[in-house]
């Protein structure tokens, strides 16, 4: 298992996602389930765990669970999907009603995504993993 950690100012203060990198989906089940007992995280290709501060619940840190048999593209963004929504909405307050916040014009929380899917994709690239759906901008073309 590889561990790696992205920082984001998007939001102001530094917020943190830790992707953790496992060789076999089998593995990363294991731990997945293991952390918090829920079925589902046997079945998934990626998993996401979300923790809050008890000293202040808006800082939060995002955990991503991926493996290599399901890096792609596609599993990527949705665990950072859940991952940057989670950290967003642990700073938006509780009395917000949720339609003033979940807008296409929420332009923090397309920035935060959006950075964070980037950042995640050219590390993993960086550090020899092969995405599915993914040539980095330094890979020649054909």
């Amino acid at each position: 298992m590889r561990r790696f950690r992205l920082t984001s100012t998007v939001l102001g203060p530094e917020r943190h996602i830790e992707l953790r990198v496992y060789r076999t989906r089998g593995w990363m089940r294991r731990v997945c389930h293991g952390i918090t007992g829920d079925p589902l995280d046997l079945r998934a290709d990626g998993v996401t765990h979300l923790y809050r501060s008890e000293a202040d619940p808006r800082d939060a840190l995002a955990f991503v669970y991926l493996c290599c048999p399901a890096l792609s593209v596609e599993v990527v963004a949705h665990e950072l999907h859940h991952a940057t929504l989670g950290i967003y909405g642990a700073l938006v307050d509780p009395e917000t009603p949720v339609p003033e916040v979940l807008t296409n014009g929420n332009e923090e929380l397309a920035h935060m995504f959006s950075e964070a899917l980037v950042s995640t994709l050219e590390t993993l690239a960086q550090s020899g993993y092969e995405i599915d759906g993914y040539r980095p901008w330094w890979v020649a073309a054909p």
